[in-house]
């Protein structure tokens, strides 16, 4: 399928979609390839910074609060001990 840049920008989604697979097909393009040059190229990484501990268990474990409460966690909410003793006190 071949298309004149004027004409490219008209395209319908269902005639675009067929325009990338001849051109994969013709350039021989695997998924891999095309997922990792979307990954790397045009979708830009979140910065994503790493929660601070919130909590200390009494091994020295550290949990910011956040997900899966870890075992150390359920084990204390399990005797019925209050969460809030193992706060970290540089959070408040």
């Amino acid at each position: 399928m071949s298309v004149s840049p004027v004409r490219m920008k008209n395209l319908s989604k269902p005639e675009a979609i067929q325009l990338i697979v001849s051109l994969i097909e013709k350039y021989q393009i695997s998924g891999s390839e095309l997922a990792s040059h979307l990954t790397q190229q045009i979708i830009p990484r979140p910065n994503v910074t790493k929660a601070k501990a919130k909590y200390k268990g009494p091994g020295g474990e550290l949990w910011s609060g956040r997900g899966a409460k870890p075992a150390w966690v359920k084990e204390t909410l399990g005797r019925g001990e209050d969460l809030s003793l193992y706060l970290i006190a540089k959070n408040f």
